[in-house]
């Protein structure tokens, strides 16, 4: 227990005081453990696993989700089965009904455990070959000897595959893409919209006909080309093809493009139209959000000042869930909208020495307002017809963010738009000592996929969120080793809300308020939701922990929406390297 004060005191002291929180009830029968994870998790979708307890038939839950889909996981056994396997089954559930499905699973006493299918490399850390693609050697952005770079190729190894998610979905509000070459860096990356049918009608009823691939709101057209070559070349930073033997290396191959033009053959707003000037930048992030994406890349800004159905889009994009981040600007100057706006992460340049982006005639802007900074000079691109090119602006700074923070998103996807600044600006390098006249002016420093992913290792999701109107999620990042940092964070929750988070050395799986409380209440502390509906704390771990430990943790919300007034996040196991 004297580990766990060291680990745990600060619940009782820096979380505010909130109704009694509730006593579980004793469990009935031992609890299953967790399973200790195998790598970091991507998720089959729909899919759930379950085991049920010895001497049940399962009747009674065979109507969850495809009653057809239900079936054995293993082949019958071979040799004595001590553990049960013939007690594993697999059903499907519509996605996105994972997190209810598993809980409702936790919940039946029939059921002995119930969870997500991972998907993804099995062995942590098994490193791809350097990737094959000409430029790559060169892209310092990625990878230099003097290690001013994003540790992308370090980070390809820790996820063990130069792709990130596939079904991630990233937006890019830009001049659209190449349409008239048949770039291989662009095979499988651009976004179809599954909703519509190339038949003159508008079948997802969105006032867009047949926009298959996004939209040209420049001339009103399901064609977004690009005309310019900029949208081309930050969705190439992004999304390019990595190991194809062809021009560049993406940072996060793998990922859905959804390339919306909104800006015409010379990089400005639309003229004239039903989008023109600055509606035209708007409407693209709506687009954006409501075509599903869960981060979108703005290389452009408003300038000086704000346009607010700008304001308004970023804002509707922003209460989804969505991660907005915008390019600082290159004016070399402090104001720059929509950059400037809170909950925007917003992206300084920098070159390959780590100074401050100067190009002669321009540099990058920058200002307390600036989250991170990332490589603005000499950044090797795809363009259009085919090549490649280094480009400089806080435009390529900005992609090379997105791609870091798809690549977090991959192993995180319910991060919070805070908690994913939280995450890029804890593993950043600080690029201080480089630019000392601009001391907390270019964000935390440089942008670090490896370490920001490293900052996700100890953590596992459980799933098993339970809640009525949304679902809350609690997200966990930081290393459980003496001299470094673990963060808890509440977020979709209801607001101004009373709840208690739960930390346990063990499994408990007790049912509680309709739900299941996965970890053992060794500690419960109250706390109250802020008027986002979310809660951060972090806890300095202060003396070493033993190896191998895990704990379980889990909050509860009061919600009078829930079933039985009270919502619970999912669990997460967090484990001692």
């Amino acid at each position: 227990m004297f580990h766990a004060l060291v680990l745990l005191a600060p619940f009782a002291v820096q979380l505010p005081a909130a109704a009694p929180a509730p006593t579980a009830p004793a469990p009935t029968a031992p609890a299953p453990t967790a399973p200790a994870p195998v790598a970091p998790r991507e998720w089959i979708a729909g899919r759930i696993a379950y085991k049920l307890r010895a001497g049940a038939d399962g009747a009674a839950i065979r109507s969850l989700g495809d009653p057809a889909s239900h079936r054995p996981i293993f082949l019958p056994a071979k040799f004595e089965d001590r553990v049960g396997l013939a007690r594993w089954f697999s059903c499907d559930v519509a996605p996105g009904a994972e997190d209810a499905a598993v809980a409702h699973l936790r919940a039946a006493p029939e059921i002995e455990w119930a969870e997500r299918v991972n998907d993804g490399l099995a062995i942590a850390g098994n490193p791809p070959q350097p990737p094959n693609d000409p430029t790559y050697a060169i892209q310092w952005c990625l990878s230099q000897a003097n290690d001013v770079d994003m540790d992308v190729p370090e980070a390809w190894t820790l996820r063990g595959t130069y792709s990130a998610d596939p079904a991630l979905l990233v937006g890019v509000v830009d001049t659209g893409y190449d349409t008239q070459f048949a770039n291989p860096d662009f095979a499988n990356v651009i976004w179809t919209n599954p909703a519509e049918v190339q038949n003159g009608i508008d079948d997802d009823g969105n006032g867009l006909v047949d926009d298959l691939h996004a939209w040209d709101f420049v001339n009103n057209d399901a064609v977004p080309h690009s005309d310019h070559p900029h949208g081309t070349q930050t969705a190439s930073v992004i999304a390019a093809r990595t190991d194809n033997g062809f021009a560049i290396a993406g940072v996060a191959s793998g990922v859905r493009v959804v390339p919306v033009k909104a800006f015409d053959a010379g990089g400005f707003y639309p003229c004239c139209g039903p989008w023109a000037g600055a509606i035209s930048g708007a409407v693209s992030l709506q687009y954006c959000v409501d075509a599903g994406c869960a981060i979108i890349n703005n290389s452009w800004t408003n300038a000086s000042s704000p346009f607010q159905a700008q304001q308004d889009a970023v804002q509707y994009a922003l209460d989804r869930g969505v991660h907005v981040v915008f390019a600082a600007g290159n004016a070399n100057t402090t104001v720059a909208w929509p950059p400037m706006t809170e909950g925007v992460i917003a992206v300084a340049g920098i070159d390959a020495n780590g100074v401050r982006s100067n190009w002669g005639f321009q540099a990058s802007n920058y200002g307390p307002w600036v989250e991170i900074s990332a490589g603005g000079t000499d950044v090797w691109v795809d363009t259009t017809g085919g090549g490649t090119t280094p480009s400089d602006g806080t435009s390529f700074a900005c992609p090379n963010v997105v791609g870091v923070g798809a690549l977090v998103l991959s192993e995180a996807p319910k991060l919070s738009t805070d908690d994913l600044i939280a995450v890029l600006k804890e593993g950043a390098v600080s690029v201080d000592a480089q630019n000392p006249g601009f001391i907390g002016q270019l964000g935390a420093g440089h942008a670090n996929a490896l370490f920001s992913l490293r900052l996700l290792k100890p953590v596992d999701d459980l799933g098993g969120a339970f809640g009525g109107a949304q679902l809350p999620v609690l997200n966990g990042w930081g290393a459980l080793v003496a001299g470094k940092q673990l963060s808890l964070s509440v977020s979709r929750a209801r607001v101004s809300s009373a709840g208690a988070l739960v930390v346990g050395f063990s499994a408990a799986n007790l049912p509680l308020f309709g739900g299941v409380l996965v970890p053992s209440a060794d500690v419960v502390a109250p706390f109250v939701t802020s008027a986002k509906g979310a809660l951060k704390q972090v806890y300095p771990i202060t003396a070493p922990l033993p190896a191998g430990i895990q704990l379980r943790a889990q909050a509860g919300i009061v919600d009078p929406t829930a079933p039985q007034g009270v919502a619970l996040t999912n669990a997460l196991l967090l484990s001692v390297p």
